[in-house]
């Protein structure tokens, strides 16, 4: 089952009506509270959200459905693959096969082949949360590449100033909101507590000098 969902053909099975309704009504039933979430959140008429560590597009479709623009990035191959299968032909989607940094350099990405999820630039994020919870499969294992990463101001300047950010790197949230010096009205992060509890911390402080 988790080998199937991470090709790029089943994501256009399980997004079709017919699945959502037929197989998946709970998950369809779950999508449309996400969306009513959101519309509540960040408000249903927005210009520009960028969705930040977009996996495999779920909360993008979501957000497709809330703005005029969404400006995905995502630096994982087998991601990318499945970005392309969903959101390609989708309008609103712009998808960039980037990772977000302080800085434009190259890094070292960390890819769980059973779980990309838990993927990340973050070397902390694989040696505490990903051990702690025992993600990792013998069979997948752990593989390393390298990817290009940029300044989330790099793409502010390109795209526009966002209506609403969000940012859910595993761990490498606080490089990617380094690399942030304009102000935008709204942006969420994950927090993996209690391992990035001091990133968390210096992440608020930041944003609020």
């Amino acid at each position: 089952k988790s080998l199937i969902k991470r090709q790029s053909w089943w994501y256009l099975i399980a997004d079709s009506i017919i699945y959502q309704k037929l197989k998946n009504a709970a998950g369809y039933s779950s999508f449309l509270k996400e969306i009513e979430f959101y519309g509540a959140a960040i408000g249903a008429s927005n210009k520009l959200v960028f969705d930040v560590g977009a996996n495999v597009g779920t909360k993008s479709k979501i957000f497709s459905r809330l703005s005029e623009k969404v400006v995905l990035f995502e630096p994982d191959r087998q991601n990318l693959k499945i970005l392309n299968a969903r959101l390609k032909h989708n309008s609103r989607c712009i998808i960039n096969a980037c990772a977000l940094s302080s800085q434009e350099t190259v890094s070292t990405y960390y890819s769980i082949g059973n779980d990309g999820a838990y993927n990340s630039l973050s070397k902390k994020h694989i040696d505490t949360v990903v051990k702690s919870r025992g993600i990792i499969n013998e069979k997948y294992g752990l593989t390393q590449y390298e990817v290009n990463t940029k300044p989330i101001d790099y793409f502010i300047y390109k795209y526009g100033i966002p209506d609403y950010i969000k940012i859910d790197v595993e761990g490498y949230e606080k490089e990617v909101i380094f690399g942030l010096t304009i102000p935008v009205p709204k942006l969420s992060i994950e927090a993996n507590l209690p391992q990035f509890i001091p990133e968390t911390i210096d992440i608020i402080n930041y944003l609020d000098q």
